[in-house]
């Protein structure tokens, strides 16, 4: 009994829930997705041409792309999927098949844009609201914001105004909200990002170049200048942490969490007798960080 319960209760989930939780995004369609912390999603009425000329310049604003919007069960997908990525703020409508433009225009008001619509994208509304009764409309719409670009098929225009979306944009949240699957505390389930590279940004209160010297862990402090503003001695990556924090030497959460790591890694390479060598954030934060004397790059 019990079992047939179990089948009843799994069947009777949402397909997203179904899908692979690590998976984003998690109902699958004809989308392309570039990087999944990025805040733009572009949308297009009916051009795969245009959706893979897109993807293929790896725009580093861009998230996904979806090629297709024609119908209530693509505009379904779409909204639900946004609503899961909580690192998207921005949906631009682009793209020049008019026939296509009611799903557009009611995608659009789904999203709390207020942008003209025809009888056939007011009917297509309803139809989409009615299958997201689950989904907290009025939360998605506060988050997220609609750009207009209808008509326009000028990848050069586009990719511009992606830049200037995500350049602007505030993105104090990340990670992907599973719809109905709760933890087994039954609390919002929430999944950590693999790709955080667009999270990382440098911290204003300088770089790090940690090494370990006999019995002690060194820390060299330097500005964004990369002038050496100072040396911090300690044994223990708790001790080294409480220090930066309190004397205000670090500034970012990412940051101070990845030194905690580096630092952890540090103290268990005195421990076990062990060389230690720093790892950097990210590829693209080691090709941008200023030159360090030592070789490896500081964080």
């Amino acid at each position: 009994m019990a079992l047939t319960d179990t089948i009843k209760g799994f069947l009777k989930r949402p397909i997203a829930v179904r899908r692979k939780a690590e998976q984003w995004p998690f109902i699958a369609g004809n989308y392309r997705v570039l990087d999944d912390t990025a805040p733009v999603v572009v949308v297009l009425p009916n051009n795969e041409s245009l959706a893979a000329d897109l993807a293929a310049l790896s725009i580093r604003s861009l998230c996904m792309v979806s090629p297709v919007c024609r119908s209530t069960s693509d505009i379904e997908k779409l909204i639900r999927n946004v609503d899961a990525n909580l690192a998207i703020h921005c949906v631009v409508l682009a793209g020049g098949e008019s026939s296509a433009h009611p799903a557009m225009e009611a995608l659009a008001a789904v999203l709390g844009s207020k942008l003209e619509k025809s009888d056939k994208a007011a009917a297509l509304e309803h139809k989409v609201k009615g299958k997201l009764k689950t989904l907290d409309l009025a939360a998605l719409q506060k988050r997220v914001i609609v750009e207009n670009m209808l008509g326009c098929t000028d990848i050069d225009k586009i990719i511009a105004r992606v830049n200037k979306l995500g350049s602007e944009g505030i993105r104090p949240n990340t990670g992907f909200v599973v719809q109905g699957g709760a933890s087994a505390s039954g609390v919002e389930r929430v999944i950590a990002p693999k790709n955080t590279a667009y999270d990382v940004q440098k911290d204003k209160a300088g770089s790090f170049t940690i090494r370990t010297e006999k019995k002690s862990i060194i820390i060299e402090h330097r500005n964004l200048k990369g002038e050496l503003l100072r040396e911090i001695e300690g044994t223990t990556a708790r001790g080294l942490c409480i220090t930066l924090i309190r004397n205000g030497w670090v500034s970012r959460l990412d940051h101070v969490a990845y030194l905690g790591r580096e630092l952890t890694l540090a103290e268990l390479a005195l421990q076990q007798g062990q060389p230690y060598v720093q790892s950097t954030l990210s590829r693209a934060e080691r090709d941008k960080d200023t030159a360090s004397p030592e070789t490896k790059k500081p964080q």
